[in-house]
């Protein structure tokens, strides 16, 4: 599952409190790629889908691929985030919180007399590629309702982090 899932703090029972928070509402499937039943049973859960949300680590592949979207159900909205993009140099690159803000630049001011910067903020850089994400997904909704027609929405958390710093 997703690391929210091991951050703390954590409650009595031993469950992440972050992960009760961000993950309020929401259900689990445990699926395994090798197995053509699960990726199958995802194909029907995207034909069913007004929105497909996808963030994964670089390098992981894809279970299903735009295209495979796309044919499964022509009206989804696939939306992915990314840290530093889909392609380019730092694509596979991995990456967290901090590594995302002291790449997009706002950790330079708080670097002193050449030492590494240290943290600014509570975690925070998918937090802003979140926001985006969902920016870019309604922008693309309303597109669906006059064509009928999903598209794809790509989010990099690098660009997110630095914009909203520079707003």
């Amino acid at each position: 599952g997703v690391d929210a899932r091991r951050i703390g703090p954590f409650a009595p029972d031993g469950r992440s409190m972050t992960w009760a928070a961000h993950g309020a509402g929401k259900r689990s499937l445990v699926l395994d790629p090798e197995r053509s039943a699960h990726r199958e049973l995802l194909r029907d859960l995207v034909a069913r889908a007004d929105f497909v949300l996808e963030s994964r680590a670089p390098g992981e592949p894809a279970w299903l691929g735009p295209e495979v979207i796309e044919a499964a159900n022509p009206a989804a909205i696939h939306v992915r985030i990314t840290p530093f993009g889909l392609t380019g140099p730092r694509a596979a690159d991995p990456a967290t919180d901090l590594t995302l803000w002291a790449a997009g630049g706002p950790l330079l001011p708080t670097a002193v007399d050449g030492d590494p910067p240290v943290r600014m903020s509570v975690p925070q850089a998918w937090a802003h590629a979140a926001a985006d994400a969902v920016g870019g997904a309604l922008v693309a909704h309303f597109a669906r309702l006059e064509t009928g027609r999903g598209q794809g929405v790509e989010v990099s958390a690098l660009r997110s982090a630095t914009q909203c710093t520079l707003s």
